[in-house]
This record gives C-alpha cells, structure tokens and sequence, in this order.
C-alpha cells in the first residue's frame, strides 16, 4: 500500500531510513514499476481498465481502517510489522507455480518481480529495526497487530455490507497507546 509508506516517509525522523524506504514508493509508481506490471496482469486476465478502479465499500473500509493505524502508530512499529513480507515472498512463489499451470495466458510478472522486491524490502526493513534496537516485545507486538490488521481487511473484505452508505466511519481497531517506541 503505497499510502502507508508515503506516511511512513513523512513521520520518520531519520534520514538514512528515509533514503531507502522511498524506493518501495518508487518501485510501485515508476513507469514499469509495480502499478503497470498490476494492470499488465489484469488486462491479460481480461479485465478493462475502467473495472481495475472499482473498489468494493467493504474493501475500501477495510483500507481505510489500516491506513488510519498505520498514521496513529509510531512509524517505526509500522515498519517492524512490514516483516510480513518475509512470508508474503513464499505466498508469492507458490502462488505463482500453480497459477502458472492453471492460467498461461495471463501475465504474472507482478508476483514474480514482487517476491524479488519483497525479500529485498524485508532485509532492509529487518537491518534498520535491529539498528534501532527496538525491543523485541515491540517486534512481537508489531508482527501480531499487523496481522490483526490483515485479517481486520479480510474479515471487511469478506462480511462488509455492499451499500457504502451503511458502513461506519473508519476507527482505529486496536489501542497503540502502550506501544511507542
């Protein structure tokens, strides 16, 4: 989600960070990057462009409500739960296998440049937390709300009413109170 790491860029202090985590902007938005190679891959799935834009209320919500965390959490608990990334890799490549099989005329080269990117951002994302010596119950804790989170998004996704009318106003799910860092 690009959003959440332009908030991460505006809410960090720390320059060298900074230098580095803008390449994840870059990679999604530079011409080539990871929003063309997304709509390469629908388009060779059949979907139009103008579908590509429609979003379901319940799938908005749900990016609404994680967006909103990740601006009232410290930057760097966001980042330490960005080590999801590490699984997201192998989802990437097992999904890739099968669906190699099941669908060769569909454009897959998002996956297969996303799981390269995603050990790459996870190394980085894993070297800068263990340089900031947080403290590994702050790891922990990142890894479990972002996992929270993750579910919160499939939980909407999957439940949340159609009518967008019918939705309440994002709110912040879990108390980040007690965890700054």
């Amino acid at each position: 989600m690009m959003r959440k790491d332009c908030v991460i860029l505006a809410n960090s202090e720390d320059h060298e960070f900074r230098k580095v985590w803008v390449k994840r902007v870059i990679d999604s938005q530079a011409p080539g990057g990871g929003l063309d190679q997304w709509r390469t891959m629908c388009v060779s799935a059949g979907i139009q462009p103008l579908e590509m834009l429609e979003v379901t209320p319940g799938a908005k919500h749900a990016c609404d409500n994680y967006l909103n965390q990740c601006i009232n959490t410290h930057w760097k608990l966001v980042v330490a739960g960005s080590l999801s990334q590490i699984r997201a890799a192998l989802n990437h490549q097992k999904k890739c296998d099968t669906w190699y099989d099941f669908y060769p005329t569909i454009d897959w080269s998002y996956f297969q440049v996303r799981k390269e990117q995603a050990k790459e951002d996870s190394q980085r994302c894993l070297e800068f937390i263990e340089q900031w010596e947080l403290h590994p119950d702050h790891r922990t804790t990142a890894a479990r709300l972002k996992k929270q989170l993750m579910d919160a998004i499939l939980d909407d996704c999957e439940i949340a009413p159609r009518d967008p009318d019918s939705l309440p106003e994002p709110t912040p799910r879990f108390n980040f109170e007690n965890h700054s860092c």
